[in-house]
């Protein structure tokens, strides 16, 4: 191999590994810009926890092609507890597995039973329950899932019976 043709490879490499390297910076700064220019990123207490989880979809959404596992898909899910109404979520994992692992672990903090009840990626879960059946839905916002959940629960179960537990959003 000539002199030349080994730098022409060496110049090759790093032009790919620099495009790698910024494509991976670039795909955590869109997540963290979008949800810091919303005030959701380090928010203060007060910060009004509905907007931010529908904020936390938008910005997945809106970063999709960039997303932390290369395929774009943050994923989040809850764990729900119908012994004693316990719960747990998480967000902003790069599989469904984890996601689910870390919601049934926050779950069990607060008590036993619990059982993965949704998982969602690039968007928002809600689980809803009367006492004795669970329901949940998924959707772009999380009013939109909790809507699902509850006409879920009402439309199966016990109307009007039927209470909010959770929701969250994967991002």
């Amino acid at each position: 191999m000539t002199r030349r043709t080994k730098a022409s490879l060496l110049l090759f490499a790093g032009v790919v590994l620099s495009f790698i390297f910024t494509t991976t910076i670039a795909s955590a700064d869109c997540y963290r810009d979008c949800m810091d220019v919303s005030g959701c990123w380090n928010a203060e207490p007060g910060v009004n926890v509905s907007y931010c989880s529908d904020t936390q979809a938008r910005c997945s959404s809106a970063c999709l092609d960039q997303g932390p596992s290369g395929r774009g898909k943050i994923y989040g899910a809850i764990a729900y507890s119908k012994e004693n109404g316990a719960y747990g979520y998480s967000h902003g994992w790069t599989n469904q597995e984890k996601a689910e692992k870390i919601a049934l672990t926050n779950c069990s903090k607060h008590g036993p039973g619990c059982k993965s009840v949704v998982w969602f990626y690039n968007s928002c879960g809600a689980v809803v329950s009367d006492g004795k059946y669970v329901t949940w839905g998924q959707a772009d916002s999380a009013q939109i899932a909790m809507k699902q959940a509850l006409d879920k629960c009402n439309r199966h179960f016990f109307r009007g019976k039927c209470e909010k537990v959770v929701s969250h959003c994967s991002g």
